[in-house]
């Protein structure tokens, strides 16, 4: 017990050290830590909640982006197809005139130049093709990272609801431990009291209270920390 004790010890240090760097608070100074509570269990729907990872997850969307710039570079390669237009327009304008003779328009000088220009490359070594194929390429690659991006996320969202589900049925569960274990221990110390049981029943009684108040936090910790993985994947604000 001593030596469970002096982990669990180390573990919290360690965990105080690692919350205090990440918060940019001193390592040194210790951190006052609420013990985890839960009162009632948040609703999630699972349709809202996937509909709102495919939509506001950043990885989702950011293969989404690269897709959509494929698909782009694959219509700029298909412009080598065809011809090419480009049309220009040029304004000049010039004064002669000395400088008592600034009324004289006609010694002032307008030019105006109006261009059009129309190219086709009939034969380029199938260059334009073969950039075509490429862009397709790297189109087809990009659409299959966003459905690969899209099941990975659908995957996680389906796992994290389904650790959100099993920490509830734990809290409960340990919530109804907890009751029949301070009633165990109120009548071992009522039998204790009158010399009908022994000090060892006493003490075992205390610690499945113990453990059943140790199964409720972990219960709580897991659900709290899968309802914040959710928050990280979907971007819901969900109450608590």
């Amino acid at each position: 017990a001593r030596l469970e004790l002096l982990e669990a010890t180390s573990n919290r240090d360690l965990a105080n050290v690692s919350l205090a760097t990440l918060i940019e608070r001193d390592p040194g100074r210790s951190l006052e830590l609420a013990v985890p509570e839960l009162g009632d269990f948040v609703p999630v729907d699972h349709r809202e909640a996937v509909a709102a990872a495919l939509g506001n997850h950043p990885t989702l969307r950011a293969a989404a982006f690269r897709s959509s710039a494929a698909n782009h570079g694959v219509r700029r390669a298909k412009s080598g197809l065809w011809p090419s237009v480009s049309a220009g327009y040029r304004f000049g304008w010039s004064d002669l005139s000395g400088p008592d003779e600034m009324l004289d328009v006609f010694r002032q000088d307008y030019t105006y130049t109006l261009s059009l220009s129309a190219s086709w490359s009939l034969f380029d070594r199938f260059q334009t093709k073969r950039g075509v194929q490429q862009a397709r390429a790297t189109a087809r690659q990009q659409e299959y990272n966003l459905d690969l991006q899209s099941r990975n996320i659908i995957q996680s969202i389906e796992s994290t609801l389904v650790s959100l589900e099993n920490s509830r049925k734990r809290v409960e569960l340990a919530r109804a431990t907890l009751t029949l274990a301070r009633e165990d221990l109120r009548l071992a110390r009522e039998r204790y009291r009158v010399g009908a049981a022994t000090l060892l029943e006493v003490t075992e009684a205390e610690v499945s209270l113990v453990q059943g108040r140790s199964s409720e936090i972990d219960g709580v910790t897991g659900y709290l920390s899968a309802l914040a993985e959710l928050e990280r994947n979907t971007g819901l604000q969900l109450g608590r």
